[in-house]
């Protein structure tokens, strides 16, 4: 039973390699979402998050709430209790702040994140389709690639910036990462659908031939038009 949905989710993510103590978290995020509630006099809101992920600070219209969150060792369960009852068909904008270790596992080189690891706040319940904004900032030599339109690449303090933008809303948003240095990455855009696509290869360590993108992009573009028609 939903409570709330999610309607835009705009994500700064911070990549960094672990360092030599291990004390360093490799995902840092803050996310600002916009929700739309589904019901009236709601207070109390359950999320869905990889229960390693810590959330540090949530603040709403510019202040602090509360939330609950338990531990590993228990459920990982995540909630939120919202400062007044909300209001049915009302939009809110809720910031979360949280990292942890381990999600990314950046020191192997091949992708180490996959769909089924909700690495940002997800309200309880069935589904629901957003739009999305998000920025990864990630060392110079790892690559990236995310759901969305490409926008913009630059180099900023230190690290490789790219921000993915999904202008239609979405059921999932997902990356994928690697520090594999001999990654290689093309773009297209699949004719008959007008839909951008980029496939990203890691070839480092697995001692054979990688898959072609030429054929990747192919397959791809194949299954868009099938799902158009």
């Amino acid at each position: 039973k939903r409570l709330i949905a999610p309607e835009h989710y705009k994500l700064d993510t911070l990549i960094r390699r672990e360092n030599a103590l291990g004390n360093i978290p490799d995902l840092a995020v803050t996310c600002e979402m916009r929700v739309r509630a589904l019901q009236d006099k709601v207070r109390m809101v359950k999320f869905a998050m990889v229960p390693d992920l810590q959330v540090a600070r949530v603040t709403f219209k510019g202040n602090d709430i509360p939330f609950v969150q338990e531990g590993r060792s228990q459920d990982g369960s995540f909630y939120l209790q919202m400062p007044e009852p909300l209001v049915k068909d009302r939009t809110y904008t809720v910031a979360f702040e949280y990292s942890g270790g381990e999600i990314v596992q950046s020191r192997y080189p091949r992708f180490t994140i996959t769909s089924s690891r909700i690495w940002y706040p997800t309200p309880a319940g069935p589904s629901s389709r957003a739009t999305y904004d998000m920025t990864f900032r990630i060392p110079y030599s790892d690559h990236l690639v995310a759901t969305g339109e490409l926008t913009r690449q630059s180099r900023e303090s230190g690290y490789a910036t790219s921000e993915w933008v999904s202008n239609q809303p979405i059921a999932q948003a997902v990356f994928r990462y690697t520090t594999d240095e001999e990654a290689s990455s093309k773009s297209e855009i699949e004719p008959t659908t007008n839909t951008p696509m980029t496939a990203m290869v890691a070839t480092g360590g697995r001692g054979i031939l990688p898959p072609s993108l030429k054929n990747i992009l192919l397959a791809t573009g194949n299954s868009m038009r099938l799902f158009n028609q």
